[in-house]
């Protein structure tokens, strides 16, 4: 575990929503049905924000102003046909379909534990080193998914 507030990467999980449709993170505890990627190896969460821009007379500089965000998931996962997350992650993969994520920087049972939870579009790139374990790089992107769409969230875990 991290100190003084500082976390590592150790810290963080990954969890893949198993059955069932998402909702909005809720006030207290977790969503059912909430399993985490244990497999998962090294993550990165971007959120980017795209720029309109701002040009005025009264100014001599070209000022930005915040528009639409937009975020992403990455994270590589040992190679199993057994893993049940894994197979969530594949089949999705190739049959274009979403599965709700959360990618967060602590234990979901621990107030204070934040991150995003979206659903997500996969793309999947297989890697196979000779001399290595075989593995899969997923890259999630936030999913529109109908009627039962809910937007993506920044999320704080506030109780338990």
């Amino acid at each position: 575990m991290g100190s003084a507030g500082y976390k590592l990467g150790l810290d963080g999980q990954v969890l893949i929503q198993t059955t069932g449709t998402r909702e909005a993170w809720p006030a207290s505890g977790k969503p059912a049905n909430l399993s985490e990627i244990d497999d998962a190896g090294d993550l990165s969460l971007n959120i980017e924000l795209s720029k309109g821009e701002l040009k005025r007379r009264g100014s001599s500089y070209v000022l930005a102003l915040a528009a639409l965000k937009s975020a992403s998931v990455e994270f590589s996962i040992l190679h199993d046909n057994d893993d049940a997350a894994y197979e969530l992650l594949k089949a999705a993969a190739v049959g274009g379909t979403s599965v709700a994520i959360a990618a967060l920087d602590g234990d979901p049972d621990d107030v204070g534990t934040q991150g995003l939870w979206a659903d997500f579009i996969v793309d999947m790139a297989q890697n196979q080193p000779l001399e290595e374990g075989m593995g899969d790089t997923f890259t999630l992107t936030p999913a529109y998914t109908g009627a039962t769409h809910v937007d993506p969230e920044w999320i704080t875990v506030a109780s338990s």
